[in-house]
């Protein structure tokens, strides 16, 4: 066995323990038959939890956290605290009769072997997310991690089975980004989004201007895009408004994926900015690149002049500067 599996086997025993005295804490005392603990009502939320919930809290916190190292790229937070609150401690505390509880060595090696799936656990996951205002004609396109893919209108009508998710008269959804992502959902969901959102900055990076013309270009993922003709708000505190035009009454433009903005840059171009989008780990060079793109395409979304001349001066400290500050 290599020192590396040793080391995480050791690692397993000592949270394992910690699991135990856990579900012996949570067996003692009376209140932990009141499982709204684990709940979004919990008193964990609400009030200082009684004993032996409060020693409990940062036990089982701890655990959270330790079994996220050992398995960073493919769980999620919401996912541990689901597998160890559900599927282990609940069934060991109140779900069965006392008499039906593990004890001892039993529990332990239960522990251990719940611990093992949970850091072992491996999964993988095509993720789909509608893109408004950007369409594409032809074979799909792929860039970095994100494949841009054409979505037929069958497609479409399984999808909008709650029309509100986009009214028809204010975005044009012609593709959605595919995202082969790692991880439980919540996992998957949060790589596939932040594959996303930094391929399409960079697609703005290059190919848009900067001005209040450009403004109207507003391409995104499905609800991330801020337009005037989608804000909703309230009239006279009782009537609700979904959407409100614009003065111009002119929507936002349908850009085309390879006719307006690849064909600005060459393809070998596009090739080695793609390669440097899949890489795990970049380069201090390469990072730098990535980051500064990322505030250029910021600079040509909907704001102030003042804050879009503040991202300009981030994207480009992040290229000069040897070690900027990290700006989020």
């Amino acid at each position: 066995m290599s020192a590396k599996k040793v080391s995480k086997q050791k690692e397993i025993e000592r949270l394992a323990d910690c699991l135990v005295r856990l579900v012996y804490l949570l067996r003692n005392d009376g209140p932990a038959s009141d499982w709204q603990w684990w709940g979004k009502q919990s008193p964990r939320s609400i009030f200082k939890p009684p004993h032996p919930y409060q020693d409990g809290l940062p036990i089982f916190d701890t655990l959270v956290q330790n079994v996220l190292k050992l398995n960073s790229q493919m769980l999620s937070k919401y996912e541990v605290e689901r597998k160890l609150a559900y599927e282990f401690l609940e069934p060991q505390t109140i779900r069965i009769h006392e008499s039906e509880h593990l004890k001892n060595e039993s529990l332990m090696n239960e522990a251990k072997k719940h611990l093992n799936e949970l850091t072992e656990f491996e999964n993988w996951q095509n993720i789909d997310i509608p893109i408004v205002n950007l369409q594409l004609e032809g074979d799909p396109v792929k860039i970095g991690l994100v494949t841009f893919e054409t979505v037929a209108e069958q497609e479409l009508v399984k999808w909008k089975d709650k029309p509100v998710l986009w009214p028809p008269t204010t975005y044009d959804i012609c593709l959605f980004a595919r995202v082969r992502a790692p991880g439980d959902l919540q996992a998957a969901l949060s790589f596939a989004r932040t594959q996303i959102d930094q391929v399409l900055n960079v697609l703005r990076a290059f190919c848009f201007l900067f001005g209040k013309r450009q403004e109207t270009l507003q391409i995104g993922m499905l609800s991330s895009t801020t337009l005037t003709a989608a804000i909703p708000m309230r009239i006279n505190n009782r009537q609700y408004v979904a959407q409100f035009s614009t003065q111009s009454g002119l929507g936002p433009a349908l850009i085309e994926l390879r006719k307006n903005i690849l064909s600005k840059v060459e393809q070998s171009q596009w090739d080695s900015i793609s390669k440097i989008l899949q890489k795990g780990n970049r380069t201090q060079m390469e990072s730098k690149l990535v980051n500064a793109l990322q505030w250029l395409g910021e600079a040509t979304k909907q704001d102030r002049n003042d804050a879009k001349f503040a991202k300009i001066c981030f994207a480009l400290e992040t290229m000069i500067v040897e070690n900027p500050k990290t700006r989020t």
